[in-house]
């Protein structure tokens, strides 16, 4: 995900510079300073490694954070969707890790995006363990201060975006299984969340624009 800066009508891409590795927990920590995501590199080289049909190394990455942040437990799921279609099963037929992994990551989105005090809690570990330890470990505290209110919106719409995504693999599996109107409702349900996620960006874009040029004049 993009980082949409809410304070400053800034919005930066990642970029794949080579980046320092961390032996003791395969986390990356990005060298670029003016780098903006969420995601840390090993999260980005996990994808791949899930789509190059490597799912041990992919797992082994994803363990690490993927109990308590929604985004990591959600794209764990989809490599479990991945997995049973290169083994050639069929989107009908049972799996129950597939299952599973798809019914733990809406426990987690669900709760995390429902309750505060779950929010909290994982924003405060992504925080630390994350963003601090791997994503921006040279900001000072006045820095992570400063942009402490976008990093927080930033985090509360990726937990909503998460939650879109699994209501689309469930759409996906029940469109395919012959049960289409669950799968067209939940396809809405999704399209709903991904397109308020989008509505409340561009309008935070916005108003930082206005505010830009009221203090241009």
């Amino acid at each position: 995900m993009l980082f949409a800066d809410i304070q400053n009508n800034n919005e930066k891409n990642s970029n794949n510079s080579t980046n320092k590795k961390n032996n003791n927990n395969n986390l990356g920590i990005d060298n670029n300073e003016n780098n903006q995501t969420i995601f840390t590199n090993s999260f980005n080289i996990a994808v791949k490694k899930f789509w190059n049909n490597e799912f041990s190394e992919a797992e082994g990455i994803f363990n690490r954070f993927k109990n308590c942040i929604p985004r990591w437990n959600v794209t764990y799921a989809e490599m479990q969707l991945v997995k049973h279609l290169m083994k050639g099963q069929s989107l009908d037929n049972e799996n129950p890790e597939l299952s599973n992994a798809l019914m733990e990551a809406e426990k987690l989105a669900i709760k995390v995006c429902e309750n505060k005090d779950d929010f909290e809690t994982s924003f405060s570990l992504f925080r630390t363990d994350i963003w601090k330890a791997y994503i921006r470990p040279n900001n000072s505290p006045s820095e992570d201060e400063a942009g402490f209110a976008s990093l927080r919106a930033n985090f509360r719409w990726d937990c909503e975006l998460a939650m879109a995504d699994i209501l689309l693999f469930h759409a996906i599996l029940q469109v395919v299984g012959g049960s289409e109107i669950k799968g067209a409702f939940n396809l809405r349900k999704a399209w709903k969340t991904y397109s308020k996620v989008r509505d409340e960006i561009d309008r935070i874009k916005r108003d930082a624009g206005k505010n830009d040029h009221k203090h241009e004049l």
